[in-house]
């Protein structure tokens, strides 16, 4: 499947998106209400591709949240381990631990 990042045009206020997988554009688009993004207006509705994630939509999320931490990503509103003195195995306790996976 391939990989979209879904978001909100001009939307300041979610600070961010999600990474999401569809076979078009269309499908992508749909699943901003799946993700509790508050979207006023579909046409603000924004889906790219995000390629170097395609073919990862069988990963738990936070073996995804890992792949895209290891290449940047940030979260907003937490404070996250930084990359570069973090190995994998830490970087899942504290996913588990943020985001209270089961």
């Amino acid at each position: 499947m391939k990989a979209y990042f879904l978001s909100i045009r001009d939307d300041d206020m979610q600070q961010g998106g999600f990474t999401v997988f569809a076979d078009t554009v269309q499908e992508a688009r749909k699943q901003v209400y799946k993700k509790g993004l508050d979207v006023e207006n579909w046409i603000d509705v924004q889906a790219h591709r995000d390629k170097k994630f395609d073919g990862l939509e069988n990963l738990t999320p936070a073996e995804l949240a890992n792949r895209q931490w290891r290449e940047g990503w940030q979260w907003y509103d937490i404070e996250f381990p930084h990359e570069e003195d973090t190995t994998d195995e830490e970087f899942y306790i504290w996913y588990e631990k943020e985001f209270k996976e089961a």
